[in-house]
């Protein structure tokens, strides 16, 4: 119940039928909604990923885009402290010496959230519908 909750609080509709996907164990198809929306939901396409613990297509994805590496970065380092390991992923190595600026991950990530919810509602005046 309380994933249908966050579900309704989320901006745009590509990004809701994402996370229905995501719920039906549909990853794939999940990312896929984001990344074919108009503009694309990139980083709520990386997001989707390092939720799921796809840390290597979070990297391509972002390294496809050049947008939010040092987001997927972070919150590998991350995971990787948290639970005490190594990095083994040959991809993430040669970003190993890599520093994260949490600030201006945190920054990036309010400003892509915004951004969604402001192209809903540009979208909602170009329907004429009132909020």
């Amino acid at each position: 119940m309380e994933y249908i909750k966050y579900i309704k609080t989320i901006p745009s509709e590509e990004g809701k039928l994402a996370e229905l996907a995501l719920y039906r164990r549909q990853p794939e198809e999940a990312e896929r909604i984001l990344l074919q929306a108009k503009p694309q939901l990139v980083y709520r396409a990386i997001k989707l990923n390092i939720r799921i613990y796809r840390w290597e297509r979070a990297l391509e994805i972002a390294q496809k885009f050049k947008s939010h590496v040092d987001t997927v970065l972070g919150y590998r380092q991350r995971f990787l402290e948290t639970f005490q390991k190594k990095e083994d992923i040959p991809k993430f190595k040669q970003y190993r010496d890599t520093q994260v600026d949490w600030a201006a991950i945190a920054a990036k990530e309010q400003e892509e959230e915004e951004e969604e919810r402001n192209r809903v509602d540009e979208g909602d005046r170009g329907r004429g519908s009132r909020k």
